[in-house]
């Protein structure tokens, strides 16, 4: 089944998309679940990267753009196959601000890793 968030796309009304409203929550997650996820992921995924960290200054410059109210991010890959993420701003009737500020150049895991980290074991 594939998930959608019901604030900002309804299968079953049509929605006007200036009536759309970019949902607000803030996205905790535990870390014992966080753990999980993380090594669900990596058993599906073995030797492929497993992590990507971005600067501050990145989303500062997503979220400092007019109108922005949140992140979006794109899987992607590079040319080098290496996979990545794209960040986008996303204003607040959830439509990627794609004509403004993009980031990707992170620094994936591995071979950049945290060290000691509980979420990287």
């Amino acid at each position: 089944m594939e998930w959608q968030n019901s604030a900002v796309v309804s299968p079953e009304v049509e929605v006007d998309p200036s009536e759309r409203v970019w949902p607000t929550f803030n996205h905790e997650i535990g870390l014992t679940e966080a753990r999980e996820q993380i090594g669900r992921y990596k058993r599906a995924n073995p030797g492929s990267i497993s992590a990507s960290a971005f600067t501050r200054v990145a989303f500062e410059r997503i979220l400092g753009q007019e109108g922005c109210a949140g992140i979006r991010a794109y899987y992607a890959l590079r040319p080098d196959g290496i996979p990545t993420l794209v960040l986008v701003g996303v204003d607040e009737f959830g439509n990627d601000m794609d004509d403004g500020e993009l980031s990707e150049e992170t620094w994936p895991c591995p071979p950049i890793c945290p060290i000691g980290s509980a979420l990287d074991s």
